[in-house]
């Protein structure tokens, strides 16, 4: 399946599990970040999470996720085996925060 760049502009964040929320978000809203601080855009309240767990930028027509703050301060538990630098999302990813499942999906 083929993504059009407006479709990848565009990413739904789902976080799986009881409750299921879901968030939307276009490329000017980088940078996306999660965690358990109210200073996030998306504020997951697990103890397991960092206070910025991670955060999500968009460059060169790409989704790409960073482990911590987006003050280059990496989070104290690790995002999805322990990323420190910058990956590249794919549609449909899923990454694993201690004990939070997240999905990444174009619009």
């Amino acid at each position: 399946m083929n993504i059009s760049l407006k479709q990848k502009n565009c990413i739904e964040i789902s976080q799986i599990g009881d409750n299921i929320e879901i968030y939307k978000f276009n490329s000017s809203d980088t940078p996306i970040t999660i965690g358990r601080s109210d200073l996030c855009k998306i504020v997951i309240a697990s103890g397991g999470l960092s206070r910025f767990q991670c955060y999500l930028n968009y460059k060169d027509n790409n989704w790409n996720i960073i482990d911590g703050s987006n003050d280059g301060k990496g989070s104290n538990n690790g995002t999805w085996a322990f990323i420190s630098e910058e990956i590249e999302m794919s549609n449909e990813e899923i990454i694993k925060a201690s004990e939070t499942i997240i999905k990444f999906k174009y619009c």
